[in-house]
């Protein structure tokens, strides 16, 4: 938060006299701290989506184990491996 004023002793709020360079560096503070919260929220969006990717796959792999599904065609159908990406037909 960019600091613009202060209270005086007497309790008056007064300007704060700051530098270009403070302020410069005040907002590449801000900055880099919104950076930060971004990338956490990015990361814990794509650790929920592998996680997603996950539990479909080892719903493929349960139904070709059990003997439900022994086609590799079928298999190839149901998930692409390179995206992870199921079908809804392999839930």
């Amino acid at each position: 938060m960019l600091r613009v004023a202060y209270l005086s002793p007497t309790g008056h709020v007064m300007p704060k006299k700051r530098s270009e360079e403070e302020i410069i560096r005040e907002m590449a503070l801000e900055t880099i701290e919104i950076q930060k919260h971004t990338d956490r929220l990015k990361a814990k969006h794509m650790f929920a989506a592998d996680r997603t990717k996950l539990e479909k796959m080892k719903l493929v792999l349960a139904e070709v184990k059990a003997g439900n599904r022994t086609n590799l065609e079928w298999l190839k159908r149901e998930c692409d491996f390179e995206s992870g990406h199921t079908s809804e037909q392999a839930l």
